[in-house]
Protein backbone atom coordinates (compact mmCIF):
# COMPACT_ATOMS: atom_id res chain seq x y z
CA UNK A 1 0.00 0.00 0.00
CA UNK A 2 1.12 3.49 -0.89
CA UNK A 3 2.26 5.55 2.15
CA UNK A 4 -0.37 8.09 1.03
CA UNK A 5 -3.19 5.27 0.22
CA UNK A 6 -6.39 6.72 1.45
CA UNK A 7 -6.95 3.47 3.69
CA UNK A 8 -3.76 5.17 5.75
CA UNK A 9 -6.47 7.96 6.91
CA UNK A 10 -9.04 5.25 7.89
CA UNK A 11 -6.28 3.87 10.17
CA UNK A 12 -5.55 6.68 11.43
CA UNK A 13 -8.96 7.27 12.36
CA UNK A 14 -9.98 3.92 13.80
CA UNK A 15 -6.54 4.48 16.18
CA UNK A 16 -7.84 8.18 17.20
CA UNK A 17 -10.98 6.83 18.17
CA UNK A 18 -9.11 4.24 20.51
CA UNK A 19 -6.93 6.85 22.01
CA UNK A 20 -10.07 9.49 22.41
CA UNK A 21 -11.70 5.96 24.15
CA UNK A 22 -9.15 4.80 26.26
CA UNK A 23 -8.40 8.44 27.92
CA UNK A 24 -5.83 9.74 25.85
CA UNK A 25 -7.18 12.67 23.89
CA UNK A 26 -4.15 14.76 23.24
CA UNK A 27 -3.12 11.85 21.13
CA UNK A 28 -6.17 11.34 19.97
CA UNK A 29 -6.54 15.02 18.45
CA UNK A 30 -3.48 14.78 16.65
CA UNK A 31 -4.48 12.08 14.72
CA UNK A 32 -7.84 13.27 14.18
CA UNK A 33 -6.52 15.90 12.79
CA UNK A 34 -4.13 13.80 10.73
CA UNK A 35 -6.95 11.31 9.48
CA UNK A 36 -9.77 14.56 8.41
CA UNK A 37 -6.40 15.85 6.24
CA UNK A 38 -6.07 12.78 4.39
CA UNK A 39 -9.38 11.71 4.36
CA UNK A 40 -10.54 15.01 2.53
CA UNK A 41 -7.41 14.62 0.43
CA UNK A 42 -8.26 11.70 -0.92
CA UNK A 43 -11.95 11.47 -1.02
CA UNK A 44 -13.16 14.68 -0.74
CA UNK A 45 -14.71 16.62 1.81
CA UNK A 46 -18.20 15.32 1.70
CA UNK A 47 -17.44 11.92 1.57
CA UNK A 48 -19.06 9.74 4.27
CA UNK A 49 -15.65 8.81 6.32
CA UNK A 50 -15.20 12.33 6.04
CA UNK A 51 -17.93 12.69 7.69
CA UNK A 52 -17.37 10.61 10.48
CA UNK A 53 -14.21 11.86 11.01
CA UNK A 54 -15.90 15.21 12.04
CA UNK A 55 -17.98 13.69 14.06
CA UNK A 56 -15.80 11.34 15.95
CA UNK A 57 -13.53 15.03 16.57
CA UNK A 58 -16.82 16.71 17.78
CA UNK A 59 -17.52 13.88 20.51
CA UNK A 60 -13.79 13.86 21.44
CA UNK A 61 -14.25 17.76 22.11
CA UNK A 62 -17.06 16.95 23.55
CA UNK A 63 -15.88 15.11 26.29
CA UNK A 64 -12.60 17.34 26.88
CA UNK A 65 -15.29 20.46 27.39
CA UNK A 66 -14.96 22.35 24.44
CA UNK A 67 -18.18 22.69 23.51
CA UNK A 68 -17.62 25.68 21.11
CA UNK A 69 -14.96 23.24 18.90
CA UNK A 70 -17.44 20.46 18.66
CA UNK A 71 -20.33 22.31 17.52
CA UNK A 72 -18.28 23.55 14.71
CA UNK A 73 -17.56 19.74 14.36
CA UNK A 74 -20.87 18.47 14.11
CA UNK A 75 -22.53 21.55 12.24
CA UNK A 76 -19.79 20.21 9.63
CA UNK A 77 -21.12 16.73 9.60
CA UNK A 78 -24.99 17.35 9.58
CA UNK A 79 -24.75 19.77 7.00
CA UNK A 80 -22.70 17.23 4.85
CA UNK A 81 -25.48 14.86 5.84
CA UNK A 82 -28.46 16.65 5.10
CA UNK A 83 -27.57 17.31 1.96
CA UNK A 84 -26.55 13.85 1.22
CA UNK A 85 -28.61 11.50 3.13
CA UNK A 86 -32.40 10.96 2.53
CA UNK A 87 -34.47 12.81 5.01
CA UNK A 88 -34.84 10.91 8.70
CA UNK A 89 -31.58 8.91 7.85
CA UNK A 90 -30.61 7.11 10.86
CA UNK A 91 -26.86 8.36 10.37
CA UNK A 92 -28.37 12.04 10.65
CA UNK A 93 -29.06 11.44 14.41
CA UNK A 94 -25.30 11.06 14.89
CA UNK A 95 -24.81 14.42 14.24
CA UNK A 96 -27.82 15.98 15.75
CA UNK A 97 -27.72 14.12 18.96
CA UNK A 98 -23.68 15.19 18.59
CA UNK A 99 -24.69 18.90 17.93
CA UNK A 100 -27.95 19.31 20.31
CA UNK A 101 -25.25 17.96 23.38
CA UNK A 102 -23.16 20.95 21.94
CA UNK A 103 -25.58 23.73 22.02
CA UNK A 104 -26.76 22.35 25.71
CA UNK A 105 -22.89 22.66 27.22
CA UNK A 106 -22.88 26.26 25.72
CA UNK A 107 -26.62 26.91 27.01
CA UNK A 108 -28.21 27.04 24.31
CA UNK A 109 -30.90 25.20 24.97
CA UNK A 110 -33.19 26.90 22.45
CA UNK A 111 -31.15 25.92 19.43
CA UNK A 112 -30.59 22.33 20.73
CA UNK A 113 -34.10 21.34 21.49
CA UNK A 114 -35.37 20.62 18.04
CA UNK A 115 -32.25 19.26 16.73
CA UNK A 116 -32.81 16.82 19.81
CA UNK A 117 -36.29 16.48 19.13
CA UNK A 118 -35.46 15.38 15.58
CA UNK A 119 -32.71 12.71 16.52
CA UNK A 120 -35.29 11.43 19.31
CA UNK A 121 -38.02 10.98 16.43
CA UNK A 122 -35.07 9.77 14.01
CA UNK A 123 -33.81 7.26 16.29
CA UNK A 124 -37.60 5.71 17.67
CA UNK A 125 -38.24 4.76 14.45
CA UNK A 126 -35.25 2.47 13.84
CA UNK A 127 -34.41 1.63 16.99
CA UNK A 128 -35.59 -0.66 19.93
CA UNK A 129 -36.88 1.13 23.25
CA UNK A 130 -34.03 0.37 24.79
CA UNK A 131 -31.44 0.71 22.13
CA UNK A 132 -28.29 2.21 23.46
CA UNK A 133 -28.07 4.77 20.71
CA UNK A 134 -32.09 5.60 21.72
CA UNK A 135 -31.36 6.05 25.26
CA UNK A 136 -28.48 8.21 24.70
CA UNK A 137 -30.99 10.69 22.50
CA UNK A 138 -33.48 11.07 24.92
CA UNK A 139 -31.17 11.79 27.66
CA UNK A 140 -29.93 14.38 25.87
CA UNK A 141 -33.01 16.14 25.06
CA UNK A 142 -34.16 15.70 28.57
CA UNK A 143 -30.88 16.97 29.66
CA UNK A 144 -31.44 20.23 26.91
Amino acid sequence: MQPDHYRIGQAMLNLAIALRESGEPAAAENLFQQSLERLTQHLGADHPQVVVAHTEMGTLWLDTGQAGRAETAFRRSLDIRRTTLPQAHPHLAWSLVGLGMALTGLERHDEAMPLLREAVAIRRAVLPENDSLRVQAENALRNA
